[in-house]
């Protein structure tokens, strides 16, 4: 029985390369079965970041991300 992973893939854009990064990932392992369900477009914010995290953790999932124009800077905040 293959498994199954959730995949959480957030991007500052469209988030073409991070489902690029994610096709690679996938033809890497062919025994799992990627959920690939959770796209997060245009996050340009901390805690719209923060708030999605904390759900991939709930949820166990692999983190998929690509920021190219990330202008936060983030602080000590804890997920």
């Amino acid at each position: 029985m293959k498994k199954e992973m959730i995949v959480y893939s957030i991007s500052d854009s469209l988030g073409g390369t991070s489902q690029k990064l994610l096709s690679a990932v996938t033809a890497q392992y062919p025994d799992i079965i990627f959920n690939k369900s959770y796209r997060f477009p245009f996050i340009n914010k901390e805690d719209e970041l923060l708030d999605i995290l904390r759900d991939a953790i709930k949820d166990d999932a692999l983190v998929i991300s690509t920021f190219g124009r990330w202008q936060a800077s983030f602080g000590s905040k804890g997920v």
